[in-house]
């Protein structure tokens, strides 16, 4: 019985360190990217069609580990008159729409890994910008950049 008290008290240790953590480092896994758009039907909802973008994040804490259940705050901006649509929000499906020149935000939490993802898609050519805050921390990709997707 004390092996095993042992273990659960290891184990719940672990599980709110990783839970506590705090958010020093959020990168956002890709920069721009370019697609064609989904036809009107299949561009707002999560079908895997060709439209469909998906923007992938990464939280670390400051020894490079992941942290699971960070507050994520995405912040996506339609530059062109038509609809942008968030068709998912990490894999699970959602049903918004960001209206032309108009910006979204998107709440959602990391996973176990750390990792956090939203998916766009669109029914015509279009642009959207997508910001992304992890905690306190601003994500960027390379160069310091948010991501872009553009459709044509």
């Amino acid at each position: 019985m004390k092996r095993f008290s042992s273990l659960f008290i290891l184990l719940l240790s672990l599980f709110f360190s990783q839970a506590l953590a705090q958010v020093s480092e959020a990168e956002i896994l890709g920069v721009e990217t370019t697609t064609a758009a989904s036809s009107m039907e299949a561009a707002q909802v999560f079908d895997k069609s060709v439209g469909e973008a998906t923007v992938n994040i990464l939280a670390k804490d400051a020894d490079g580990n992941p942290v699971a259940e960070a507050d994520v705050l995405w912040s996506v901006k339609n530059s062109t008159d038509g609809m942008v649509y968030v068709v998912a929000i990490n894999g699970e499906a959602a049903h918004l729409g960001v209206l032309g020149k108009a910006t979204l935000i998107v709440s959602a939490k990391t996973n176990a890994e750390g990792k956090a993802s939203l998916t766009l898609d669109m029914a015509s050519a279009g642009d959207a910008s997508v910001s992304v805050t992890v905690g306190d921390v601003s994500a960027k990709g390379y160069d310091g950049r948010d991501m872009r997707v553009v459709w044509f």
